[in-house]
Order: C-alpha cells, then structure tokens, then sequence
C-alpha cells in the first residue's frame, strides 16, 4: 500500500460553519473502489487501513436488481426498468 492509504478521501470539507449556509452531504471517508473479477461479479471495496478493507461481492446475475435496489433505497428513479 501507499502512503496515501492510510488517510481517508478528503473530496468534502470534514466541518462546516453553521452560519455560512454550506451543508456537508458526504463527509470525508475512506476510499470506495469498483472492479470486476474473473466471473464478472462486481467487487466493491472500501478502504479501511490499517484495518482490514471491507469487501462487498455482488454475483453478476445480482447486479442489475443490486443497483435497481440501492437507487430506490436512495430515493434516485428507476431509468429505462420495469
């Protein structure tokens, strides 16, 4: 690993004055990767050093009902779906 894997993704300022009318909506976290192995299944990877990373395996039959899922649990709308 890299030196720049033990400090988490700074993509939002951590702390925000209340009397500036700036709200955080993510705050700063460790890094969050995509790939896809040998079956096709998408790995989602999260940084986690010096800890273990947290690794999620979707099985490639999962993966459209997987993201379908997560939207409507984001409130995001299904495109182009029953």
């Amino acid at each position: 690993m890299t030196d720049t894997a033990t400090e988490p993704v700074l993509e939002f300022p951590t702390t925000v004055a209340k009397d500036d009318g700036v709200t955080v909506l993510c705050p700063a976290q460790w890094e969050i990767t995509i790939h896809f192995n040998e079956e096709g299944d998408a790995v989602l990877r999260q940084t986690n050093w010096p800890e273990d990373d947290d690794t999620i395996i979707i099985r490639r039959d999962n993966i459209s009902e997987f993201i379908d899922r997560l939207t409507d649990a984001l409130g995001i709308p299904t495109f182009g779906r029953p």
